[in-house]
């Protein structure tokens, strides 16, 4: 491991975003801004609540979801899981994303830089960096005396290194507002724009900084890509609902320098257990892990590379010339017509009309790249769900095939099949020729008479059965529906001044609907819906509706004709 710039100092944590220098041309001028240190904080540095992590609501009901995203500061997209928790995704157990209903439109596209960031390591997008590490506050009137001055105690020890969290003016657009809601201790990541919440109700104040490093850029030092290299997770110790918080961000993030137990952004060796016992096993021998007493040394040396003129210590191993390669004599081999054995795994090059794809699979991610695009995928068994994008985006959905053929639909960002087929065939696999027709004409034999078969009749309808076509009252306001052969198309108004549509697929029987929902500005959202009726004569619907690739999780939708 190389040291930094400062000295023995390590950058530890891993960022959203790739780490950056950013030349102020100004002296450091923090401690203007220092407030008065205020007396020993009375509440307890180390663990919190019986989960031993900061969070948001930890105790409510939760569902958790999968979904490609755009993470701030990433500009490619991943399976993210995340929880959705009265209404709000929260990743991690403490990083919000905002709205659930909202994650689908807030997350479906990279942002854009607004500023000008120097790439320590790789250039990603830094529109979640607070420009020249300058963060103003403001200290919402819910929050108590006492909380008050561990925030100021918070502060004052954040501003010993680059950044610099000061008092807003009025001439601040973009500022985090520390606010205290009666259970949380949670934060958005990086900068999200206008006034952005940090609850600390339920953080001491260790954990106030921890949620500050958080809106400064920073993930779990757990969740680290070289994590398994330092630590294992005791899955089975874990409490299910929260297992999604221990995913690592290998890929959305940057590990930078020598991993840190000491980091105030690790998690404490019990959190989220569903039994008391450790989640986290720190492989070094005693090593202690989910300290909040301050800011390690690692934690400085991370700001200072990602604020200031630290150097990142990712070693870059040398390169090395390979010896020339000797290109063997081309040789097609014979067509293929057994089956091979399928080792479970997607990953390989494919063709299809859409061009060529080639795919890598890490455990059940499966992502590809194409012509002007890319998939991202979740595997389960032999099924492939997947997000697209590149000139667009949406979903598509594979099935393979004893072949090894991917038979496959894709559609928009609302449909896994709208758009029509996409079949991606394992490249090199012998194309299927059909043999020219036979020339040999048969013996002509007369037919006997035709016989005129009796007139064709159409069943008559089912008795009572009745069109879904017309309005509704429903627990999403109401609804202005129009049915097809196959189809349900419904607009709905959720709220005042709010638009929506339903787009559902009836079954066979014409009782059951699978259907996508859509909402749009001035409160954008996203999912999917399942609705049900009793009989083909009954017009009243009932069902639920959840986010994105989920049809629960947001509530009842039952619908009554009027």
């Amino acid at each position: 491991m190389k040291p930094l710039a400062r000295g023995a100092a390590l950058l530890t944590l891993p960022l959203l975003f790739a780490a950056c220098t950013i030349n102020t041309g100004q002296t450091n001028q923090r401690a203007q801004y220092a407030p008065t240190a205020p007396p020993p904080d009375s509440s307890p540095p180390g663990p919190r609540s019986p989960l031993s992590a900061e969070g948001y609501q930890l105790q409510a009901p939760r569902q958790v979801v999968t979904a490609p995203l755009f993470l701030p500061g990433s500009a490619v997209r991943q399976l993210v899981s995340y929880q959705v928790v009265n209404g709000m995704a929260v990743m991690e157990g403490d990083i919000l994303l905002g709205p659930a209903q909202n994650v689908a439109m807030l997350y479906a596209m990279p942002r854009t830089s607004p500023f000008g960031v120097k790439g320590a390591v790789t250039l990603k997008d830094s529109s979640s960096l607070w420009p020249k590490g300058d963060i103003p506050y403001v200290i919402d009137a819910s929050v108590s005396q006492s909380q008050s001055q561990n925030i100021a105690w918070a502060i004052g020890q954040v501003n010993e290194t680059e950044l610099n969290v000061r008092p807003r003016t009025s001439a601040d657009k973009d500022y985090v507002l520390f606010k205290d809601s009666g259970s949380d201790c949670s934060s958005y990541i990086g900068r999200i724009g206008g006034a952005q919440p940090i609850q600390v109700a339920d953080c001491g104040r260790g954990s106030i900084i921890h949620e500050m490093l958080h809106a400064a850029g920073f993930y779990h030092e757990q969740s680290r890509g070289d994590r398994d290299d330092f630590i294992t997770i005791a899955w089975d110790e874990i409490s299910p609902a929260y297992k999604s918080n221990f995913e690592k961000r290998d890929g959305r993030g940057q590990d930078i320098g020598a991993y840190d137990y000491s980091s105030i952004m690790h998690y404490s060796s019990k959190a989220f257990s569903k039994s008391g016992k450790a989640t986290i096993i720190p492989k070094q021998s005693g090593a202690t892990i989910g300290q909040r007493d301050g800011l390690s040394n690692g934690d400085r040396a991370a700001i200072s590379t990602l604020y200031g003129t630290g150097t990142p210590t990712t070693t870059t191993p040398p390169t090395t010339t390979p010896p020339p390669t000797t290109t063997p004599p081309t040789t097609t081999p014979p067509p293929t017509t057994t089956p091979q054995p399928w080792n479970g795994s997607f990953a390989g090059d494919y063709t299809s009309d859409r061009g060529n794809v080639s795919c890598k699979q890490s455990g059940a991610t499966v992502s590809c790249q194409y012509p002007g695009g890319m998939l991202l995928c979740s595997a389960n068994g032999t099924n492939l769900d997947c997000g697209w994008s590149g000139g667009g985006q949406g979903r598509a959905q594979f099935v393979r095939q004893d072949s090894g053929v991917l038979a496959g639909t894709w559609g928009d960002f609302f449909s896994s099949n709208s758009r029509g087929k996409w079949d991606l065939v394992p490249a090199g696999a012998p194309t299927t020729t059909t043999p020219p027709p036979t020339t040999t004409t048969p013996p002509t034999t007369t037919p006997p008479p035709t016989t005129t078969p009796p007139p064709t009749t159409t069943p008559p309808p089912a008795t009572g059965a009745v069109s879904l076509s017309g309005n509704y009252s429903s627990t999403r306001g109401p609804m202005a529906c129009t049915e097809a052969a196959t189809t349900l198309t419904c607009n709905f108004t959720p709220a005042q001044g709010v638009s929506g549509r339903l787009d559902c697929n009836k079954d066979g029987s014409g009782l059951n609907f699978n259907c996508s929902w859509s909402t749009f500005f001035p409160q954008p959202g996203a999912g999917r819906a399942v609705l049900s009726r009793k009989s083909t004569s009954d017009k009243n619907l009932t069902g639920t509706w959840g986010y994105l690739y989920s049809p629960t999780g947001g509530g009842q939708w039952n619908a009554s004709p009027q």
